[in-house]
């Protein structure tokens, strides 16, 4: 009785394992890819920057790139990059906030022209938009941010720029 109860104790437990392992391969390939355009976009440009399938991603939609996949296929790589995203490449990304351009604050500011109303429609010299990158800086002085690992800043909305994107 006491093998067949380990016995079966030992299947069952490799069925779970196994169970386990397949449902942590199902889900990685349900992970959604997200990229930098290779083109360069003015911050009027930025949401119709990515491909059909795709949308301008908002910095909280990608602000873990352990839970997303790279698509380098589609996006811009660095030599050292391996299957992942580029460091240090900045691009035009969403804040999830108000319409705003003249904060000059990263995570605030994000193309808005007043005469449509809405963010990401100016192009102007006089305007601002926010972007991000991920950091290059990995050791003790590397400065931590709120949205570490990714660094922000602002940029004139005339300046051509990648686009994250990321998969609808």
């Amino acid at each position: 009785m006491m093998k067949r109860s380990s016995w079966t104790l030992s299947v069952l437990m490799t069925g779970i394992a196994l169970a386990a392992l397949g449902a942590d391969a199902s889900a990685g390939q349900q992970l959604k890819k997200f990229f930098l355009t290779i083109g360069e976009f003015t911050g009027s440009q930025a949401t119709t920057a990515c491909p059909k399938g795709f949308h301008m991603a908002s910095l909280w939609e990608i602000l873990d790139p352990s839970n997303l996949v790279y698509d380098s296929a589609q996006g811009r790589t660095r030599d050292d990059a391996g299957s992942g995203p580029p460091s240090d490449s900045w691009g035009w990304i969403r804040t999830g906030g108000f319409p705003t351009s003249h904060s000059f604050v990263p995570g605030v500011d994000n193309c808005f022209d007043v005469d449509t109303i809405s963010p990401w429609t100016s192009d102007s010299a006089s305007e601002t938009g926010t972007i991000v990158q991920l950091g290059t800086v990995w050791g003790p002085t590397a400065p931590v941010t709120v949205i570490s690992p990714w660094v922000g800043d602002v940029l004139s909305c005339d300046a051509p720029t990648p686009v994250w994107c990321v998969e609808n």
